[in-house]
């Protein structure tokens, strides 16, 4: 698939077995979908629960990095595609707040963010502090930071 094509193109296929095929743990899709597809939805509700576990905001940016800077074997999806397609299965909800459009999953809320840039500092004892410090500081820490492609990379590290 290009970069340029906004929707895939593909047709549903009869099962063979009669079965339907689950895609991200749901198992009640009336039709099987094409394996391409099912990766992609797979992909994004990955993507969407790491970004749960780590109270990022559910962007298409966000998850655009998550999926770019997981794991290995993903780094090239179309973000675009694999999100359209979730969409278009109903697997996923796009939800307007304010200037940001946030993907949930079809069953699920939003959830609490943490704001990187934020917070109470004071919350952490001096100690936690100084061994980030250091780490930030020595020749891997600077090596890490520098090495991150982006904000997101750089913040898992």
């Amino acid at each position: 698939m290009n970069k340029g094509d906004v929707r895939p193109e593909f047709s549903f296929l009869p099962s063979s077995s009669g079965a339907s095929k689950s895609v991200g743990g749901y198992s009640d899709l009336d039709l099987q979908l094409p394996e391409l597809i099912q990766g992609f939805i797979g992909v994004i509700l990955l993507s969407l629960n790491s970004l749960k576990l780590e109270k990022i905001v559910p962007t298409k940016e966000n998850i655009g990095y998550c999926i770019r800077y997981g794991n290995p074997k993903y780094h090239h999806i179309d973000v675009t595609v694999a999100l359209n397609a979730a969409l278009e299965q109903q697997m996923i909800v796009k939800l307007k707040q304010a200037d940001f459009e946030l993907y949930v999953g079809r069953t699920e809320r939003i959830w609490k963010c943490e704001n990187p840039l934020g917070g109470n500092p004071n919350q952490y004892q001096n100690a936690t502090w100084n061994v980030i410090e250091k780490f930030l500081c020595s020749t891997d820490g600077r090596s890490a930071i520098a090495a991150s492609e982006c904000r997101y990379e750089a913040a898992l590290i």
